[in-house]
C-alpha cells in the first residue's frame, strides 16, 4: 500500500515526529489485530474446554468436588487467555525499535532506514563530541524521507486474524457435531456442570422379573 504524502520533511525534528506518529499508528493497529486474534483463540479454547469437560463428565460422572475442581481449571485457563491475549497488549506496548524492525522486515527495499532513523536521532540527542550536527541532521531527514513511500500499517500481523478465525470455526464446528451426536448424554453432563456442587444421584438400574403363570 502506497502512502501518499504532499511533501518531504525539511527538518530533523519534523522528520522524527512524523516517524513517531507513523510508528504509533502501527502500534495501535497491531494491538487491535492482537486482541482480535486473542478473541478468536479464546473462543476456540472455550469450545475445546467445554467439549472436554462435557465428554469426561458424561463418561465418568464425577463427584461434586472433582467436578468443581475441573470446572475451576477450565475457567482459570480461559481467564489466562483473556489476560494474555486481550488485556496484556494494552499494558505492554511494543517499543519503537521493535516496530521499526518489523517495518524494515516487511519492506526490505527500505534497507533498514526506519531503524537507522531511530539510531541517528539518538546520536543527535546524545551530542557526542566532534560529531557534525549538519551532516547528522541531513542524514536524519534523508533517512526519514526515504520511508515515505510505504505505509507502516502494512507491517502489522493481520494475517494471523484469518488463521485464528479458522481455528475458532473448526473448534465450534467440532463442538456442534459431537454435541449433536451425543445430545442426550452431553445435555445431562452440561446440566450437572452448570451446578457443580450439586450431588446428582446416579441412575439406578431397574430389573423386571417375569414369573411364569
Amino acid at each position: 500500500m502506497v502512502l501518499q504524502t504532499p511533501s518531504s520533511s525539511t527538518s530533523p525534528g519534523d522528520a522524527w515526529s512524523e516517524i513517531r506518529q507513523r510508528l504509533q499508528a502501527l502500534r495501535l493497529r497491531d494491538r487491535n489485530v492482537t486482541v482480535t486474534q486473542g478473541l478468536f483463540i479464546l473462543g476456540a479454547i472455550v469450545c475445546g474446554i467445554s467439549l472436554i469437560l462435557g465428554v469426561t463428565e458424561a463418561t465418568f460422572r464425577f463427584s461434586p468436588a472433582i467436578r468443581f475442581i475441573f470446572l475451576c481449571i477450565g475457567v482459570a485457563t480461559a481467564l489466562v487467555v483473556v489476560v494474555w491475549r486481550c488485556f496484556f497488549p494494552y499494558v505492554q506496548k511494543l517499543s519503537d525499535d521493535a516496530l521499526a524492525r518489523r517495518v524494515d522486515r516487511r519492506f526490505p527495499d527500505l534497507h533498514d532506514r526506519v531503524t537507522m532513523t531511530l539510531q541517528l536521532w539518538r546520536q543527535r540527542e546524545a551530542q557526542f563530541p566532534n560529531q557534525s550536527s549538519g551532516l547528522l541532521n541531513a542524514a536524519i531527514v534523508a533517512s526519514a524521507n526515504a520511508t515515505r513511500s510505504v505505509d507502516f500499517s502494512d507491517a502489522d500481523a493481520r494475517h494471523r486474524v484469518p488463521q485464528a478465525g479458522k481455528l475458532f470455526g473448526g473448534a465450534l464446528l467440532g463442538f456442534c457435531i459431537v454435541f449433536a451426536i451425543f445430545f442426550a448424554s452431553l445435555s445431562s453432563a452440561f446440566e450437572r456442570l452448570s451446578n457443580p456442587l450439586t450431588d446428582y444421584p446416579a441412575p439406578q438400574l431397574t430389573f423386571i422379573t417375569v414369573k411364569p403363570g
